[in-house]
């Protein structure tokens, strides 16, 4: 028995006493932002740790700017817009407009697959950004977040 709790031990399987748990010993919760509330702010504080390359520029329009998503990849890809939307699906090769979205926004992406993406962008008028999320295998390219200022700088993470 010794043996086999050591052979977990190895490949990272915890083996729990049913003692502790007949003594309703609980393991440890997870830590969610519900949970602890000091998570979402050191999250936070991870993720503007995180440096930003400056992706492109947009002019916005009376504040706002119009994007335009483009699912490149093969996978669905989930959006939120931060205070505005809830997560949202975009299907492989789709796109979406986001009209009359208030600068400064950020706009957060992942696939679904837990793929990598990188995302390039245009502006080919005033108010209007085209954003092309496409694959990519390099960790270092890959973009979690689309930020525009208030002045328009687009900023990817």
């Amino acid at each position: 028995m010794k043996r086999f709790l050591s052979i977990l031990g190895l490949i990272g399987i915890a083996a729990v006493p049913s003692a502790a748990i007949a003594e309703g010993i609980a393991p440890k919760q997870m830590r969610t932002p519900s949970a602890d509330p000091s998570y979402e702010s050191n999250y936070y504080r991870y993720y503007e740790s995180i440096p930003q390359t400056t992706l492109s520029y947009v002019e916005p329009t009376s504040g706002d700017v119009q994007i335009r998503l483009n699912n490149m990849t093969n996978s669905t890809i989930s959006y939120q817009v931060v205070g505005d939307t809830g997560e949202i699906m975009l299907e492989p090769g789709s796109e979406v407009m986001l009209d009359d979205i208030e600068a400064p926004v950020s706009v957060f992406v992942y696939r679904e697959d837990n793929g990598l993406i990188q995302a390039t962008a245009t502006s080919p008028e005033p108010g209007m950004l085209n954003v092309n999320l496409d694959e990519t295998e390099i960790f270092q390219a890959a973009d979690l977040s689309i930020r525009i200022s208030p002045e328009g700088a687009v900023y990817v993470r």
